[in-house]
């Protein structure tokens, strides 16, 4: 057995509570995985409306491939904000691990930001730059899409290897020249996919979205209902099966812990997978044309807890395959509360700031706008 080689914890203590920046890096997250599911997943739905616009010549698929290319680049930018406080939080709480596996991963790791600036510029030339009657450049949003697939892919990459500091050694030994992508663990596949096809799902709520907006066109809403609601069910079905995969992948000992072992874990676990269920059922009635409005609100509703309870369940599963050997709540702790009492005042008004945006968004700017 490989022994665990973890660097020193910072001696400076953490400025809060343990339970506090817990917290904290679980509301960011989530925060963060609603901009970027639409970053992951909008992009590959707006190249497929398009393809179908141009292959059926569908007016009203090329107009919802523009609406869904415009929301882009504002989700983009959202992501990447909302993804620095959990990020920071992540660092402070678990850095001798992160910065160990950032380490190891080296040169993927640091062409993240390379993807993401190219990522985000093609998004914005995806949404601005239209081809034959209008439609946007499908090359430019496949492109776009595929940066942001790789960028979540090393970002999943780095997330697996980092709750496994028993591998440290063993990697390092490799001598892999900075190019290390430890693409034989067995949870990495299914961890990526069902962060990948959950993105699909929750965009075509988005085109959902569009559809209950725009229902003074009835043609383009029809389309757009059925296109998201068909689109939803479908990822959600292909979900329960790779989130079968995942949970399969895990070691045992952490399956069992959602098995009954752990009544939280369980519970956390059941319920999340009733939420997903009544999530796919509503939406499938609104897609087939039955109460649109409140059977769309309700889904997303479904989802919004589904997302929330798989980000403790992700925390679980951290926990577990740390085990004793980093136990996050033994680090010291220095209270700053002045510090702490700053960063919720300003992450209220950021906040309010994004609330005001997408307002603006919805009404003034862009997506009711024809």
């Amino acid at each position: 057995m490989n022994p665990v080689i973890i660097p020193s914890i910072d001696p400076i203590p953490l400025p809060a509570p343990v339970w506090l920046m817990q917290f904290l890096s679980g509301l960011t997250f989530v925060l963060h995985v609603f901009a970027m599911n639409l970053v992951l997943g909008g992009g590959l739905l707006a190249v497929a409306v398009g393809w179908i616009a141009r292959r059926q010549e569908r007016p009203e698929y090329t107009r919802l491939a523009g609406h869904i290319a415009n929301v882009l680049p504002a989700a983009t930018a959202m992501a990447i904000t909302m993804g620095v406080p959990p990020l920071l939080f992540l660092q402070v709480l678990y850095g001798p691990l992160f910065y160990t596996s950032s380490v190891l991963i080296a040169w993927p790791w640091l062409a993240v930001v390379g993807l993401l600036l190219v990522g985000y510029y093609g998004y914005y030339y995806f949404s601005l730059k239209k081809g034959e009657e209008g439609q946007p450049l499908i090359w430019a949003g496949l492109l776009a899409s595929i940066l942001f697939i790789l960028v979540g892919f090393i970002y999943t990459n780095n997330m697996t290897l980092m709750i496994q500091p028993e591998r440290f050694g063993s990697l390092y030994r490799r001598k892999a020249h900075g190019l290390l992508l430890d693409l034989a663990d067995p949870m990495l596949w299914p961890r990526y996919l069902h962060f990948f096809v959950g993105a699909l799902a929750v965009s075509a709520l988005l085109v959902m979205v569009l559809g209950l907006i725009h229902r003074k066109d009835a043609r383009y809403s029809e389309s757009a209902l059925q296109f998201g609601g068909i689109t939803f069910v479908g990822a959600t079905l292909v979900q329960f099966g790779i989130g079968i995969w995942f949970l399969l992948s895990l070691r045992k000992p952490v399956v069992m812990r959602f098995m009954g072992l752990d009544l939280r874990a369980t519970l956390i676990f059941g319920i999340a997978f009733l939420f997903a269920l009544g999530a796919m059922i509503h939406v499938l009635v609104a897609a087939l044309g039955r109460k649109p409005v409140a059977m769309t609100v309700i889904g997303a509703a479904c989802i919004v807890v589904t997302i929330i309870l798989m980000t403790l369940m992700r925390a679980i599963v951290r926990d577990a395959y740390l085990g004793e050997d980093f136990v996050v709540m033994n680090q010291p702790v220095g209270p700053q509360w002045v510090v702490v009492g700053i960063f919720l005042v300003l992450l209220v008004a950021g906040l309010a700031v994004v609330g005001w945006m997408l307002h603006a968004v919805v009404t003034k700017r862009g997506l009711a706008r024809e």
